[in-house]
C-alpha cells in the first residue's frame, strides 16, 4: 500500500453541562476557547500541503474542520467512521476507525487531516502503536494525551507507523 500522513485533530474545546457526557448527543458547539484553539492548530498545519480535511459529522468536529480549512482551500469530507464513541464496545471503535484509515491508504490522498473526537482516535493510535486497545489503556491518560485542538502526525504504510504529538494549544481553561 502507497504510503500517506494523516493528521489527526481532536475538536477545540466546547462548554459542557456539568456531569453530562454528552457522546454523539448533536447540539454542542465550540466554546470561545475552542474556535482559538481550533485556529491555532490551523496556523500550525497551514504549511502541511493537505489534500482534504475529513471529519466526524457532529457541530463541534465539523466547526473545527471549517477552522482549519481557512488555510486550505480542499473538500471538507464528513465520516461516519470517525463519528464519536457511543454504545458501541472498544473493538466496534477500533474496527470502524481502522476501516477509516484503511480506505485511505486505498485511495489517492497522500495527506490529510481527519477531525474526531478523543476516545476513537486514542482507540485507534493504541491498535496503530501495536498493542490491542483495553479499558485500561484508555485509562492511562500518559497514553496517547490529546488535548483539545491536539494533533498527531501519523505517517505510514498499512504495516508499519510513526505516530507522534506534534501540537497543543497554548490555550488553558481559566482558574
Amino acid at each position: 500500500m502507497k504510503p500517506i500522513t494523516i493528521y489527526f485533530v481532536r475538536h477545540g474545546h466546547v462548554d459542557y453541562p456539568p456531569g453530562v457526557r454528552v457522546r454523539r448527543t448533536p447540539g454542542y458547539h465550540l466554546s470561545e476557547r475552542g474556535r482559538a484553539e481550533a485556529r491555532q492548530a490551523a496556523e500550525f498545519l497551514k504549511d502541511v500541503p493537505l489534500e482534504a480535511i475529513y471529519h466526524s459529522p457532529l457541530e463541534r468536529t465539523t466547526e473545527t474542520a471549517q477552522i482549519l480549512s481557512e488555510f486550505h482551500r480542499v473538500p471538507l469530507i464528513p465520516s461516519e467512521l470517525i463519528h464519536e464513541w457511543d454504545r458501541e464496545s472498544i473493538p466496534e471503535v477500533e474496527a470502524r476507525m481502522v476501516q477509516f484509515v484503511e480506505e485511505l491508504l486505498e485511495g489517492s490522498y497522500k495527506t490529510v487531516a481527519a477531525v474526531s473526537h478523543e476516545g476513537p482516535m486514542r482507540i485507534l493510535l493504541i491498535h496503530l502503536s501495536g498493542r490491542r486497545p483495553t479499558q485500561a489503556l484508555l485509562n492511562d491518560r500518559d497514553m496517547f494525551p490529546f488535548p483539545t485542538a491536539g494533533v498527531y502526525r501519523v505517517a505510514g504504510d498499512g504495516q508499519r507507523w510513526e505516530i507522534e504529538l506534534v501540537f497543543q494549544p497554548t490555550l488553558r481553561a481559566a482558574r
